[in-house]
């Protein structure tokens, strides 16, 4: 998946790619030099912005898993090292990258994907407390209504009341259960 990417027209120094094989991360360092870039794509003269431009818009489909459209991209592991090659046309012609990946620092893991999943998660379990707390409230509505002598017009709008805990242990059992499968497949 691509990381670090901006929103400006501004081009970064260097930018981050982290390459998830089986249960390994991979990541090389980028610099998007003019001649780095001339190296392998002799025939092309342009701003490196424009390199940079192409390269995401080809590259990041394939990363993403989305398919490539209509760049060509092959991978190959040799000697602990990953290699993603892409082959694409810019302005009619051919354009050539390729990513030499090594195992990722843990430093950049955790920056670019323990973090992010961290905040993600607590998010996550905020609303599901404030999703809990809205539910307990409409169930105390609804036994309100009941106590004033209000009942449904239709039987199928019946819910049982929710209970916090058998849902969530529902839930870690459904976790759980999930983790064992993806330790079997691999």
């Amino acid at each position: 998946m691509f990381q670090n990417f901006t929103a400006t027209t501004e081009l970064p120094a260097a930018w981050a790619l982290l390459l998830s094989l089986h249960f390994s991360l991979y990541s090389p360092l980028l610099s998007f030099s003019s001649s780095a870039l001339q190296e392998l794509n002799r025939r092309l003269r342009a701003a490196v912005q424009a390199f940079f431009s192409h390269l995401r818009e080809a590259a990041e489909p394939w990363l993403s898993g989305g398919g490539g459209g209509e760049a060509q991209m092959c991978v190959w592991r040799r000697d602990g090292v990953v290699t993603l090659k892409l082959k694409s046309e810019l302005a009619g012609l051919p354009f050539h990258w390729e990513f030499r990946c090594s195992p990722a620092p843990v430093a950049l893991v955790c920056a670019q994907l323990v973090r992010p999943l961290l905040a993600m998660s607590r998010l996550l379990h905020r609303q599901l407390e404030e999703q809990g707390e809205l539910l307990a409230r409409k169930d105390q509505e609804i036994q309100d209504y009941r106590e004033n002598g209000a009942t449904l017009s239709r039987e199928r709008l019946q819910t049982d009341v929710f209970n916090k805990q058998l849902y969530t242990e529902d839930f870690i059992q459904k976790v759980r259960a999930q983790r064992h499968r993806l330790l079997l497949l691999h």
